[in-house]
């Protein structure tokens, strides 16, 4: 059978240690979104607690755990 290059054959699943490697780059992301996020908020005069920065926080840090602990197959796999 002839093999395209365009073909999803030659994508492996995740391994086990293959998705925790993927965290780094998400942490990085979510940083620089969430540094982002509050900077903008200060400048519109909007004033957020610790408390409610800690919330906003770990929602984002739950997310990222909760997509690497689920992670099994590549998103290009489910396609």
């Amino acid at each position: 059978m002839k093999n395209n290059k365009g073909s999803l054959s030659g994508i492996k699943p995740i391994n086990a240690t293959q998705r925790f490697s993927l965290g780094s780059p998400s942490f990085s992301f979510g940083t620089f979104v969430l540094r982002y996020f509050f900077r903008e908020e200060t400048k519109k005069g909007i004033i957020r607690t610790t408390k409610n920065r800690v919330v906003i926080i770990s929602i984002f840090v739950y997310g990222i755990i909760f997509m690497l602990l689920i992670a099994t197959r590549s998103f290009l796999l489910m396609v």
